[in-house]
């Protein structure tokens, strides 16, 4: 198709545009169509496909197709092409595309593509017209809705080996790190998602020590939690606090050596949730309450992803399992736990935060030094409120959907009451109705471990292979441990 449009007397660039065959042309460096396009006017005109947007009245091949072939072109591997975008002149305006706003996106996506492949041929010399561009590459964070910028960013910039000095000198020297912290700002907001995409990439990534270490310094934490807590920023602290808890949970995996390390010890990021931890409490208390219609017609509260998001946090604090930490949370923090139970009946009908709560709550319980239990949940009242609200119902008579979730806070204090902890037992024994609480939820086991046997037997006259199995003997066997431990408490 190529060679026959080429053998008229008269054609066009577009013409051979038109073509589906005259990448492959370009890729195979056909002589005739490398000449042809390479000349001047031609080149010309193929980037400005590339860097410049259509008029509006154009049409979609003039918009879509012509765009995507010139960059095709350009990706062919034909070296005189990549020595003509080099030049600098040239190369300034894929630059300086990015220096902008409002961009095409089709436009963004194709031009960083090509100074990602660059970069990667032609290191040196596009550092340096890179360092002569102010503002680069900061700026590429206001393209962060665009696929091949966050690319570019996380495996070109980031994925750089450590004895290349040059491009992590420029890097630093760029103050990236800072520029995405400041982001987290609130009129930033619509790149948040994006954002926290390429924070906790850095982050959890082990190729870019530095620029981690950068993220973690006392400077830029300071500004990261600043915007974050601003109160006008509620998409800011979403995301940024789920990066946060990422970085908490993953430094739980080594965290077992630390067991016993001492609060400088510990990681900068946990170091500074544990300062703002008044602030999270506030977050609990105070985030707005907006009302909400449910499919039923009832008006109900919104729990809101504010606390979701400040629980999911103190939740990776207590993943972490510091001995120091569950110390620090009884005789500073107690308050932040009572509010923790108090949100279980402020939404009576939103289970997410029933299981939250109560996650975070079985876990203190099971964590705490057995000496500070019975101060924790004096501190927290937590027994008066498992004893007053275990049998709460609704209007229409039945059982509010949090007692199931209270009953495993009461479970948690039971395993621990096997320990026979003193202190415990004697507030347990001093606390009116706990034996009375303590029966129902026995009786409760008691009806779900009837209910497992007769599933099981009707399971057993199906196969009986299925109830030799040796996962369905384990689980048998801790219920029967529990049950246990229930009936000595």
């Amino acid at each position: 198709m190529v060679d026959e449009v080429m053998k008229e007397s008269h054609y066009t660039l577009e013409d051979l545009l038109d073509l589906d065959d005259l990448v492959e042309d370009t890729r195979s460096k056909k002589d005739e169509v490398l000449a042809f396009l390479l000349r001047s006017d031609n080149f010309e005109k193929l980037f400005a496909y590339l860097t410049k947007d259509a008029p509006s009245d154009a049409s979609a091949t003039v918009k879509f197709r012509y765009p995507a072939i010139a960059y095709e072109i350009f990706i062919a591997g034909v070296s005189e092409v990549e020595l003509l975008l080099m030049e600098q002149n040239r190369f300034n305006v894929l630059l300086d595309f990015f220096t902008v706003s409002g961009n095409n996106p089709l436009l963004c996506e194709l031009v960083m593509k090509i100074i990602t492949l660059l970069f990667h041929s032609r290191q040196t010399e596009v550092l340096e017209y890179m360092n002569e561009r102010a503002g680069w590459p900061e700026c590429l964070l206001s393209y962060l809705h665009v696929p091949s910028v966050i690319t570019f960013i996380l495996r070109g910039l980031l994925r750089i080996e450590p004895d290349n000095l040059p491009v992590i000198n420029w890097f630093m020297e760029k103050n990236f790190a800072n520029a995405i912290v400041e982001r987290y700002a609130a009129q930033y907001r619509a790149s948040h998602f994006e954002l926290a995409r390429i924070t906790s990439d850095i982050l959890l990534s082990r190729d870019a020590s530095q620029i981690q270490q950068k993220l973690i310094s006392e400077e830029c934490l300071d500004l990261f939690f600043k915007n974050m807590l601003a109160d006008e920023n509620p998409s800011g602290f979403k995301y940024g606090m789920s990066v946060v808890a990422q970085m908490m949970f993953s430094l739980s995996e080594e965290a077992e050596k630390l067991r016993d390390a001492t609060l400088d010890e510990l990681h900068p990021i946990v170091k500074k949730v544990l300062s703002i931890l008044p602030d999270l409490h506030l977050k609990l208390k105070n985030s707005p309450t907006p009302q909400l219609v449910n499919q039923n017609g009832q008006t109900i509260s919104s729990f809101g992803n504010c606390r979701f998001t400040t629980l999911h946090t103190i939740e990776s604090l207590l993943v972490l399992g510091y001995s120091e930490l569950f110390s620090l949370f009884v005789n500073s923090h107690s308050e932040l736990f009572a509010t923790i139970l108090e949100l279980m009946i402020q939404f009576p009908t939103n289970n997410f935060c029933h299981i939250a709560c109560s996650r975070i709550l079985a876990s203190m319980i099971l964590s705490v030094p057995g000496a500070l239990l019975a101060p924790f949940l004096q501190k927290c009242n937590i027994l008066n409120n498992l004893i007053r609200h275990s049998q709460d119902v609704t209007e229409n008579g039945t059982r509010h959907l949090y007692v199931q979730f209270l009953h495993k806070i009461g479970q948690a204090i039971i395993l621990r009451e096997s320990e026979r902890i003193t202190e415990l037992d004697t507030l347990l024994s001093e606390t009116e109705g706990w034996g009375d609480f303590l029966n129902v939820l026995i009786q409760e086991r008691s009806k779900f471990l009837d209910e497992k046997e007769s599933d099981n037997r009707q399971e057993t006259s199906i196969s009986e292979d299925s109830y030799n199995d040796a996962d369905d003997y384990d689980t048998d066997m801790a219920e029967v441990l529990l049950t246990k431990q229930e009936i000595e408490a």
